[in-house]
């Protein structure tokens, strides 16, 4: 879920940065570290446990973030907006508008039953 949430922010609210690719790129390392620094945060208070530790890692911030992560996240984000999302909108608009709701509403129902999982299992121990 950490990925798709990073991924769905650059591509949405990093839009207006698409002619500036250098700007875009430090853009994502930040909204990716954010996500990243309190995601980790959250589940270390609620779940009282560490989910990742980068404490030895290069220019971290409370074991929660590194920079060795962060340029891989920026990388990443600039193949996602340059390469994958331009590739997908080309084949979406090639798909029936029934058929991509008919996908929408799968992926939703998928991505509601992964989370009731996740939850229960981490109820669970």
């Amino acid at each position: 879920p950490i990925y798709g949430t990073g991924g769905v922010l650059v591509l949405l609210a990093l839009y207006k940065l698409r002619d500036r690719p250098w700007l875009e790129f430090i853009a994502t390392i930040v909204v990716c570290g954010i996500v990243e620094y309190f995601t980790a945060y959250y589940l270390e208070t609620v779940y009282d446990r560490r989910w990742w530790d980068y404490a030895g890692y290069f220019l971290n911030l409370h074991g929660r973030i590194c920079a060795e992560g962060l340029l891989v996240f920026g990388l990443g984000g600039m193949a996602v907006v340059y390469g994958v999302a331009p590739l997908f909108d080309n084949l979406l608009h090639k798909v029936k508008r029934s058929a991509l709701i008919a996908l929408c509403v799968a992926l939703v129902a998928l991505a509601g039953i992964a989370a009731a999982v996740l939850v229960q299992r981490l109820q669970q121990g």
